[in-house]
């Protein structure tokens, strides 16, 4: 059972992973997939900023989780 709970975490990593570096890569398709919209660059650079950073840090977390975690 502990097997189902560790893919799911390594699942959501990858996911929190690959939308950070969406995030960096095109911002402005991130954004309208979420409900955010650009009205100018200064708007994509904060989509860029903001999702990037906080989808980056979930994976950072959790990768940091899974190397603290008991075996």
């Amino acid at each position: 059972m502990i097997w189902i709970g560790r893919i799911a975490v390594a699942l959501v990593g990858l996911f929190s992973l690959a939308m950070g570096l969406m995030a960096f890569a095109q911002p402005v398709q991130l954004g309208e997939m979420l409900g955010l919209g650009a009205l100018s660059p200064l708007g994509g650079n904060a989509l860029r900023a903001d999702l990037g950073a906080f989808f980056l840090a979930s994976s950072a977390a959790r990768a940091l989780a899974r190397k603290k975690a008991p075996r």
